[in-house]
């Protein structure tokens, strides 16, 4: 399973996308691929950056240019972020008095019992924004913000894409969910499952584990 990688090479870039600058200059000491993957491990895998669509870059001379996508201007960035960081920093810290089992619950529990499946379009039901602030997502959103509170507790934790059977429409259709890494084992977590499938508010976790 890929990590993210840490490269302090690549700090500017992680900065000037916090700056939402629209070009941001790089050494071209990488290859295309390993400019690729390191945008795709760090920056479009990580909820943190929900405010980013997507890159272009071009390598000219010994400078490479990065051209970020943005979906949101700046003070919009700045206002939602800290309304995300705000909502996680209490629900961290419900979660770090517990051990890390109980903690990885309570956060899904939290978005189990809180967040309302809704797809309506909005490009905030596909990120944290959509489950923390406005307590309604999809797949997206659900899974982009149990990985936002798991980096948070130090629990590793990546949204796995693919296809599930959606018991209403009685066919496979996309879907997205989370991977975490418990007692040494990565194991799958579905929150979206868990939710749409509860009934009389009881929460289930069939699909925690």
């Amino acid at each position: 399973m890929k990590k993210a990688v840490k490269d302090k090479t690549m700090t500017p870039l992680i900065e000037g996308i916090r700056k939402h600058q629209d070009e941001i200059r790089l050494p071209s000491m990488y290859t295309s691929d390993m400019l690729r993957d390191f945008l795709e491990m760090n920056v479009m895998d990580n909820p943190e950056f929900f405010y980013v669509s997507g890159f272009k870059y071009f390598i000219r001379g010994n400078e490479i240019t990065v051209i970020p996508s943005y979906t949101y201007s700046l003070q919009e960035i700045l206002r939602l972020s800290k309304q995300c960081q705000k909502i996680a920093a209490g629900l961290v810290k419900r979660a770090n008095l517990h051990d890390l089992y109980e903690g990885v619950k309570i956060l899904h529990d939290f978005l189990a019992r809180n967040v309302v499946y809704e797809d309506d379009g909005k490009k905030e039901r596909h990120n944290i924004v959509g489950s923390l602030v406005e307590k309604k997502a999809v797949c997206d959103g659900y899974s982009a913000a149990f990985k936002y509170l798991l980096d948070r507790i130090g629990v590793p934790c990546v949204i796995v894409t693919g296809t599930a059977w959606d018991q209403l429409s009685g066919a496979d259709g996309r879907h997205a969910w989370n991977m975490v890494k418990l007692e040494d084992e990565w194991t799958h977590v579905d929150v979206t499952f868990d939710t749409t499938m509860s009934s009389f508010n009881i929460i289930r976790y069939d699909y925690f584990g």
